[in-house]
């Protein structure tokens, strides 16, 4: 199911109070639409929102803990500092959003996209990716440790000083990618099976200890 339009949604009655009461009666939400809803700092923990836009909200430092998010669309949102451990993402899209240093451990994306947002140094250790989109976005020194990636479609991240140890990597095209400064098992073995550029290689040549020359 594609993210709605936002412009085709009801707008949410006074959306913050609506959010948070939500998460205390844990009833589901459909099909509104949250313009400019500050929740920085808030309690949603198991909220369940379906078919949703949020429009230039605020969740900075809120505690989304067992979010249940699915076909929702994220536009210009920040979620720095939130806690969404062991959240639910199910094709949404996250586009022009903030999220630095959001703890999404054993988090599941599924069939999600992240457009021109920023993850840096999110975690997402023990987290599955599966059908996820990630273009021109920023997820430098993110920790993605023990996690799983599947189908993943890159374009344009940024994966500058990752975490990656303990995540099987086969089948990954980094070619679109910025891939400097990883962190990764003695030996690199999760970098087997990927795929990067000539130049690339070049540069990851030193987690096998290598100099290259000439």
């Amino acid at each position: 199911m594609p993210t709605p339009d936002p412009h085709a949604l009801p707008d949410a009655q006074r959306p913050a109070d609506a959010l948070k009461a939500a998460a205390i009666e844990e009833l589901p939400i459909s099909g509104a639409r949250f313009q400019q809803a500050d929740l920085s700092g808030a309690a949603l923990p198991s909220l369940s929102v379906r078919g949703c836009a949020f429009v230039g909200c605020r969740f900075a430092a809120a505690d989304l803990a067992k979010l249940d998010a699915r076909d929702c669309l994220f536009l210009s949102c920040d979620f720095s500092g939130a806690q969404a451990m062991d959240a639910y993402f199910g094709g949404c899209c996250f586009e022009e959003c903030k999220a630095v240093g959001l703890d999404a451990r054993h988090t599941l994306w599924r069939g999600t996209a992240l457009v021109r947002s920023r993850f840096s140094y999110a975690n997402f250790d023990s987290t599955a990716m599966e059908g996820v989109r990630i273009k021109d976005s920023a997820l430098d020194h993110a920790f993605f440790t023990q996690a799983r990636f599947r189908r993943i479609r890159l374009e344009g991240a940024d994966f500058t000083g990752v975490n990656f140890a303990g995540t099987a990597l086969s089948g990954v095209d980094f070619t679109a990618c910025r891939l400097e400064g990883l962190t990764v098992s003695q030996g690199a073995p999760e970098l087997a099976g990927a795929a990067v550029s000539a130049q690339q290689a070049v540069g990851l040549c030193t987690l096998f200890g290598l100099v290259v020359k000439g």
